[in-house]
């Protein structure tokens, strides 16, 4: 086999943010491999889907039936969470008010270790960069005047130093009485530029509750909100830089990449898919390592490392 062929092409995409994009083509190969660096924020054409957002995977515990990947406080209603009236595939999930005034509420993520109602920013899923927008479809029916559903997404770093979480980007809208499959947008505002997120929460309530202005259910349960076909759409920002950080290299062959630190300090290397599945952790032990793409399908993924990430297209 003859030696990869590097070549170096700067791009501009239709939202006229600079890209740099690294070809690596070996005479043996069928297959390209991509990396993309971005200088400002641009849009995907291909939107990527959170874990479990068209809620057809459930798991079914003693007491409710949940969508995987997602957590929700008690569940006592008539109706069932999992349900059939669905924008897309088989099924939508639902929640709801009850006994009056207990709003409904659900995350992705693990919140079996504390409560929705002041404490949903501790669940959440990994992510690995910024998306722009949430996006989705819901029903709200059944309300009380004045009535609107609330839908929170939230970007965040654990900081270590501090012993706290870092509020990297967030945003949060209210939806409306809709009696019919409408779509909702949640564009995501930037807190922290420059500063890439190790998770995700998406988190919706059935009503304001903590506002304390709604009025009860006139019966004991009302305000149902269908959740449907969620959606991650574009990027806020990446690395500012064109080129990698200074003490990282790599070189890729067909079915692998293989990165090497300039320092021999030990650090993990990890691949995240669009969704935020981790498809492989390694360690960077004595300035090198290499990580088999063998197995990955066509797609989008992310290399991080010491907090620097780019973007990896495999075709």
């Amino acid at each position: 086999m003859k030696s990869a062929i590097s070549q170096l092409i700067c791009i501009q995409d239709k939202a006229m943010a600079y890209v740099t994009l690294i070809v690596i083509k070996s005479t043996a190969m069928k297959k390209l491999l991509h990396i993309l660096f971005c200088a400002a924020a641009f849009s995907f054409t291909t939107n990527a889907q959170m874990l479990n957002g068209g809620m057809e995977n459930y798991d079914f515990l003693p007491a409710d039936t949940v969508p995987s990947g997602w957590n929700m406080d008690s569940y006592w209603s008539t109706k069932t969470g999992q349900s059939s009236d669905a924008h897309g595939g088989n099924y939508s999930f639902v929640i709801n008010t009850w006994y009056g005034y207990s709003p409904g509420m659900m995350v992705n993520g693990d919140a079996s270790n504390f409560t929705l109602l002041f404490d949903w920013v501790k669940a959440g899923t990994p992510i690995t960069y910024k998306p722009a927008q949430l996006q989705g479809w819901y029903k709200y029916i059944d309300t009380v005047a004045n009535d609107s559903a609330i839908v929170k997404v939230l970007l965040k770093k654990w900081n270590s130093s501090q012993n706290k979480i870092d509020s990297v980007a967030y945003a949060e809208k209210k939806l409306p009485f809709a009696n019919t499959w409408t779509q909702f947008n949640v564009d995501i505002n930037e807190l922290m530029p420059g500063v890439n997120p190790d998770s995700l929460v998406v988190y919706f309530m059935t009503f304001d509750y903590l506002a304390g202005t709604q009025f009860p259910c006139q019966n004991m349960e009302c305000r149902y909100l269908y959740i449907d076909d969620l959606s991650l759409n574009g990027l806020l920002s990446v690395n500012e830089n064109l080129s990698l950080p200074e003490d990282l290299s790599f070189v890729y062959t067909e079915d692998r990449i293989i990165l090497t630190k300039k320092d021999y300090n030990t650090s993990v290397a990890q691949v995240f898919s669009l969704d935020g599945k981790m498809m492989v952790s390694s360690q960077i032990k004595n300035g090198r390592t290499e990580i088999s793409t063998h197995e990955f399908s066509a797609g989008i993924y992310f290399v991080t490392c010491n907090g620097k990430s780019f973007k990896l297209v495999k075709t």
